[in-house]
């Protein structure tokens, strides 16, 4: 999967896309290559001139953004972000769109371990669930790495969600299945 960032305009994501299919790389998807909410239109140019998978949708706020990239067949994949696209109801319409125009859907996820768990919760329910965006740079302190993880994603619950060998277990239990750390939830709210 490649998230480059997103070119200039049409002729420079055909152009990027070219480069894409000549390398030979085995490249599930390019994610966001043109804005889904801006650039509907070059979107489904792009979608129609590359043999190169296009996902997109993290931007969208409803079901009915997602229908219009999916009536436009201008996106080979869904990626609705939940805390943006109305949580698990709305993440469940778009799953069924999804479905009904045989289009796969993976959640956009980067942001907190309470978006992690939504959105593991929402591919484990639909009927050809098969993957969720996990941010590869480091989520515990202990492992190091040039990166400083997110505080949201290791102190914001006591039970964080597992993941092992590249799946992650569903959370189990009330609600999401986790339990917020209610001293981390306070010395993060922001009361200005």
């Amino acid at each position: 999967m490649l998230d480059l960032g997103r070119p200039q305009g049409l002729a420079e994501a055909v152009e990027m896309a070219r480069m894409i299919e000549d390398s030979g790389a085995r490249i599930y998807w390019w994610e966001e290559p043109l804005s889904s909410s801006d650039d509907l239109e070059n979107l489904a140019r792009l979608s129609a001139r590359t043999r190169v998978r296009i996902a997109a949708g993290e931007a969208e706020l409803s079901a009915y953004a997602f229908r219009d990239l999916l009536l436009r067949n201008a996106v080979d994949v869904v990626q609705p972000d939940l805390s943006w696209a109305g949580g698990l109801t709305e993440g469940r319409r778009i799953a069924q769109l999804a479905r009904l125009f045989k289009v796969p859907l993976v959640p956009h996820n980067w942001g907190t371990a309470l978006h992690f768990a939504a959105s593991i919760h929402l591919v484990a329910a639909m009927p050809a669930g098969f993957l969720c965006e996990y941010p590869i740079a480091p989520r515990a302190r202990d492992r190091g790495g040039p990166e400083i993880p997110s505080p949201m994603m290791t102190e914001l619950v006591r039970n964080p969600v597992v993941v092992e060998r590249g799946y992650a277990l569903v959370p189990q239990g009330p609600g999401l299945g986790l339990e917020l750390d209610e001293e981390a939830v306070e010395r993060y709210t922001c009361r200005d």
